[in-house]
């Protein structure tokens, strides 16, 4: 339905259907609409939309969807969407809205959805969301909010998800949702943070499940605060300023199951016992291009663990028993170029274990930086002769009547016999050809 004549369009619709007048060229909205008492829905998204005339909707009581989004509004006030007491979803996003003032929306006991994404709102009144009682999400994504609107929020204490993406936010005050028990999502990704205070998340103990904290300035993992978060199962901390993870970095968030770790640019290790997540299933360790060690029990403790994404880091070396093999059922490690000497050769036997058991594996472009003659080949295209390794025996020297180790060389291009007595360092080490055969 596209068409400038409002009025003329309106006359035409029957009352009692949807009516949706997206993309025309709508710029006032000041027309009576009290005959259309019994729409539901009302789309006037793309627009232009500049202005609306106080108490426009006062004779739709039962509408409960308006979408407005992509407009031109710039001003709202308690007056503008007057008489919309069954509204449940309402769609503001994309307009040129600045503030909230206190009791904009008073009148919506019903509200469950308000979405406010992509306009340029700094200022939250403190009762500016009054009479919100029922509201379960709020979108504020890609505002230019520099600090939570804690005393505005005390007036939605049903919120369940709450979205701050893309603002300006750089510090997180204790108590900054300590009215909002019941919070159980929050996307906080992409502001300016640098700090979280050990009580930020004081009073979602019991509530929180998933929570967003990528492409910040976090220095470290914030542990404190996450101490009391023991309902949290999903956690996202990539693209931050994390060098290190440290042992216990995740202490006590017994019931994490997903861990997003990806596009770290500072990180270049991880320490043992860094995780002990006894629940984890997932784990994104992904593009950390500076990270070159994990210790061997970095991953100790994750019995539950099934997907496990290791792909384009900087890792030279995989520890034999860091993961517990058997039990992926997803693994990652392309994008890595790694030692391909001796102690990486057990990697082929995890290959086609995997493989055997049709699991998902993607190790193709896990590939060789050294030694030279192996540079740049896919490791899954190796043999074991292809690998350095060493076999170490000891024998007996009768000309010398001391005990010898003996060191077989096994690699390619020649096979070499060392012989070194035990007794002595100063005694001269022989060479010998030696045709193993």
């Amino acid at each position: 339905m596209r068409d400038r004549r409002l009025q003329s369009l309106l006359s035409q619709v029957a009352a009692d259907c949807e009516l949706v007048l997206r993309g025309n060229q709508i710029k006032q909205l000041n027309v009576d609409l009290h005959q259309y008492s019994s729409l539901t829905y009302f789309d006037i998204s793309s627009n232009g939309l500049i202005n609306i005339e106080d108490n426009s909707f006062e004779h739709m009581g039962k509408l409960h969807t308006l979408i407005m989004r992509n407009n031109l509004l710039s001003n709202l006030n308690n007056k503008t969407l007057y008489g919309l007491k069954n509204l449940v979803s309402l769609d503001l996003s994309q307009n040129h809205l600045t503030v909230l003032l206190d009791n904009t929306f008073q009148y919506f006991p019903k509200l469950l959805e308000l979405n406010l994404t992509g306009n340029f709102i700094h200022s939250i009144s403190g009762n500016a969301f009054s009479g919100l009682y029922a509201l379960d999400s709020l979108h504020l994504t890609s505002n230019r909010l520099m600090a939570i609107p804690v005393v505005a929020f005390k007036n939605v204490k049903h919120l369940r998800f709450l979205n701050l993406e893309g603002n300006n936010i750089h510090h997180l005050l204790n108590y900054s949702f300590g009215n909002n028990s019941m919070l159980a999502d929050i996307n906080i990704a992409n502001n300016d943070l640098k700090i979280i205070e050990d009580k930020a998340f004081s009073g979602l103990e019991n509530s929180l499940e998933s929570l967003d904290l990528h492409q910040n300035y976090l220095p470290v993992v914030p542990t404190q605060a996450f101490l009391q978060l023991e309902q949290l199962s999903k956690l996202d901390l990539g693209a931050n300023r994390i060098s290190v993870i440290a042992s216990n970095s995740f202490y006590n968030l017994s019931h994490l199951e997903v861990l997003y770790l990806n596009d770290l640019n500072d990180l270049t290790k991880i320490n043992g016992l860094a995780f002990n997540l006894t629940h984890l299933r997932v784990l994104h360790i992904a593009f950390n291009p500076l990270l070159r060690y994990i210790h061997p029990k970095a991953l100790y403790n994750l019995p539950a663990l099934k997907v496990v994404y290791l792909n384009n880091n900087g890792i030279h070396k995989f520890p034999k028993h860091f993961l517990p093999w058997e039990n992926l059922e997803t693994l990652d490690m392309s994008g890595n170029f790694i030692d391909c000497d001796c102690d990486a050769q057990w990697l082929l036997d995890v290959f086609n274990e995997i493989s055997n058991n049709k699991k998902n594996f993607i190790q193709k472009s896990l590939r060789c930086r050294s030694p030279k003659q192996l540079l740049d080949l896919p490791v899954s295209t190796l043999k074991p002769s292809d690998f350095h390794c060493h076999k170490l025996a000891y024998g007996y020297d009768a000309k010398h009547h001391n005990k010898t180790l003996v060191v077989v060389i096994l690699s390619p291009p020649c096979n070499l016999l060392y012989h070194k007595p035990l007794t002595t360092i100063s005694v001269h080490l022989h060479i010998l050809p030696y045709n193993i055969g």
